[in-house]
């Protein structure tokens, strides 16, 4: 029933849909204004469709049809009516139809939009928190009031080295790189917290090409509560567990 309110407002149903269409707007205040508002698109097409000059015929049928009419019947066709009997062009029905589908894309592109905003202002807000939380860090350090713990490079021949810095409750921590490699791109470093066996990731971060970098430390406990800590080469986006030899490694 949905489907014919568009065509009944153009005119373009048959009889039997016609009358099953009269007789749900009886019934469905909501069918109603539906109609109204197809019946307002309707009367914005007829001057949107470009005009279509008439078959020269048309003006001869006109008359032959004006001249066998019966005089006393009554014309109680509406104007919709009128124009599907006497000519109705197919633009006007592919007008109808390129309009609605101009109107479902509208509305999916405002809701993608939509969607990428707020996913965006919620990048935004994590950001700007992990960058609150890095100045808290380094200003408690900075104050004299940090913990440091050095982690030498994994091979006795590495010249690759790292400094973990925190504040005194071990909640937040800054790791500094130094000597470290380049990777390739799609590589990272990540970050491990180690704990009876268990790796826990620390973070993702990368080096210049001096191999300088720093990290804010992802802790879910305090950082003293592991037993060590160590850093490995991993694919982009980090991975659950190690997957190469450690760069730099040290117990607490």
């Amino acid at each position: 029933m949905h489907s014919l309110i568009p065509a009944f407002a153009l005119g373009a149903t048959d009889p039997e849909e016609a009358e099953l269409v009269k007789a749900r707007l009886a019934v469905c205040p909501h069918t109603a204004e539906e109609l109204a508002d197809f019946a307002e698109l309707s009367e914005a097409l007829l001057y949107a469709a470009p005009p279509l000059e008439a078959p020269a015929s048309v003006e001869a049928k006109l008359r032959r049809a004006l001249a066998g009419a019966d005089a006393s019947a009554p014309a109680r066709m509406s104007w919709r009516h009128r124009l599907a009997a006497l000519w109705q062009p197919p633009a006007a029905r592919w007008s109808a139809a390129a309009a609605l589908v101009l109107l479902a894309l509208l509305v999916g592109t405002n809701l993608y939009w939509s969607s990428r905003v707020t996913h965006l202002q919620t990048a935004q807000a994590d950001l700007l928190q992990r960058l609150i939380e890095q100045d808290n860090a380094i200003a408690e350090i900075s104050a004299g009031r940090g913990v440091y713990i050095e982690l030498p490079g994994a091979d006795d021949n590495a010249t690759a080295h790292a400094t973990v810095l925190f504040t005194p409750d071990g909640k937040q921590g800054v790791f500094y790189a130094e000597d470290f490699p380049p990777l390739p791109e799609g590589m990272v470093y990540q970050l491990w917290l180690i704990e009876d066996g268990q790796r826990v990731s620390g973070g993702l971060f990368r080096v210049n090409e001096e191999g300088l970098g720093m990290s804010l430390i992802q802790a879910p406990q305090p950082i003293l509560s592991y037993d060590a800590m160590g850093v490995t080469p991993e694919p982009e986006g980090g991975s659950p567990g190690p997957t190469a030899p450690p760069v730099v490694f040290g117990a607490f």
